[in-house]
């Protein structure tokens, strides 16, 4: 979507913390956000784009890929596209970080791919980590963007995020003992993502994927952090924020994703997101607002 570097919204959050977000030059378009004084718990949930982020203060517990991290001042934070993850705040006055969220296409563009790259094929090392190096980067390029009126940033700060991200990218292994699973839950993440109004039955994926549907679902969850169908309940507020973001109405989107009433696809979206669907669409609207 066409959108105006510079233009930005802010969006209040629930049970407090404020996110700012604004739409910069810096890569040839990028969505930065900053997020003050988070209260909420966020539960396991996906995003359809990548985050990358510098946590400024305070303390969150970040759980993902079966493991808990606690993010303090200085840690970056690494997440791929529907990477299965949940935060909770641990800090009495909140916590507060910046971040940068390129879609696929704009994460070409950050590091550096071609069209022809293996992005799909990456991931990162690390979901939560301490590098001073990164963190220092990532800080000077977000304090760069801000003080930019359109966001931009110099050739210089941005080649050192680049070459800083790659190196905490690597191909994901064809090896191990548990290959098949690995293999049979990525099978069946893309066979879900790929459906809109309906989860595909244990019985569709154990076909697809060669497994028991027993073992499928044990093994899907151990590997991405949740059941199948709470996967596609995750899945399915992602593309709602999509299908927001680009100007539909609530009621559309409802229908659209296969919502027995407006009011089940709001009482989800509220507890994922810590905010309702009509906020989430005015804020990033404005943002994303077509040039005219």
């Amino acid at each position: 979507m066409s959108a105006e570097a510079g233009r930005s919204a802010s969006l209040t959050l629930e049970p407090g913390g404020v996110s700012s977000l604004r739409w910069t030059k810096a890569f040839r378009g990028l969505l930065t956000l900053r997020a003050t004084d988070l209260q909420s718990c966020h539960p396991h949930h996906v995003h359809d784009y990548f985050t990358i982020a510098v946590v400024d203060r305070g303390e969150a517990e970040i759980q993902v890929r079966g493991e808990s991290y606690r993010a303090t001042a200085g840690s970056v934070i690494l997440l791929s596209p529907f990477e299965v993850h949940q935060e909770d705040c641990v800090s009495a006055e909140g916590w507060s970080y910046r971040a940068m969220h390129p879609a696929p296409a704009t994460m070409r563009r950050v590091l550096g791919l071609d069209v022809t790259g293996v992005l799909e094929k990456l991931r990162f090392i690390k979901p939560v980590l301490k590098d001073t190096v990164l963190g220092d980067q990532l800080d000077r390029m977000f304090r760069t963007s801000e003080r930019s009126a359109d966001g931009s940033i110099d050739d210089r700060t941005a080649e050192r995020v680049r070459e800083s991200l790659r190196q905490q990218l690597r191909v994901a292994s064809d090896r191990g003992p548990t290959l098949r699973g690995h293999r049979a839950a990525e099978m069946a993440r893309v066979r879900i993502n790929d459906s809109r109004r309906k989860m595909p039955s244990m019985a569709q994926l154990s076909a697809v994927t060669g497994l028991s549907r027993f073992h499928l679902s044990r093994t899907f969850r151990d590997i991405t952090g949740l059941p199948p169908y709470a996967y596609f309940e995750q899945v399915r507020i992602a593309r709602a924020k999509v299908l927001l973001r680009s100007g539909h109405g609530l009621s559309a989107v409802a229908m659209a994703l296969g919502y027995s009433d407006q009011s089940h696809f709001h009482r989800q979206f509220r507890t994922v997101a810590a905010t309702t669907p009509g906020r989430y669409a005015k804020a990033l609207r404005t943002v994303f607002c077509p040039i005219r």
